[in-house]
């Protein structure tokens, strides 16, 4: 069964056509594509318990959104500590780029460009700083996520 992508390729601007597929050399993986998104670090995601995409038993579907990506309090242990979370955007502007894909690899592959050439100008069109600043309010990253767009992560991770 295939998925038809959910925004309609006609009203597509220029910019949007000039992402294409990556040689095969270049793809990186999900999480590396995520990273790209500026230093952050899906690996630690799913160590502390909340990956924004989901294990390859999901429902066989891939969805990339846009998600707006922040950091949360932890607690006060070590000294206080903070973990990444984050929420597909609710911005019609950006929701026109969400895809819906049934190859893991193309969706790694869309997720790596949007971070590349979509997500930076975004960012910088809306003057948000890194999640990494004490004056963030969060910033754009587009994530992988098996099966639909969720919030994440699912539970709050604790301190060991």
């Amino acid at each position: 069964m295939s998925f038809e992508n959910q925004i309609p390729h006609s009203s597509e601007s220029q910019e949007e056509s000039s992402i294409s597929a990556p040689p095969e050399s270049s793809r990186k993986s999900c999480q590396e594509a995520a990273m790209s998104m500026d230093c952050s670090n899906v690996e630690s995601w799913s160590e502390e318990g909340g990956s924004p995409r989901a294990e390859s038993e999901g429902p066989g579907f891939w969805t990339v959104a846009i998600n707006l990506v922040d950091r949360s309090y932890g607690g006060p242990e070590e000294g206080g500590w903070w973990y990444d979370c984050g929420e597909p955007s609710q911005s019609p502007s950006l929701a026109r780029w969400t895809r819906v894909l049934t190859n893991e690899d193309e969706a790694c592959a869309y997720c790596r460009r949007l971070n590349e050439t979509v997500v930076p100008r975004r960012n910088r069109k809306e003057r948000r700083r890194t999640r990494f600043s004490v004056i963030s309010d969060g910033e754009y990253g587009a994530v992988v996520h098996g099966g639909y767009p969720a919030a994440w992560p699912e539970t709050r991770p604790h301190y060991e």
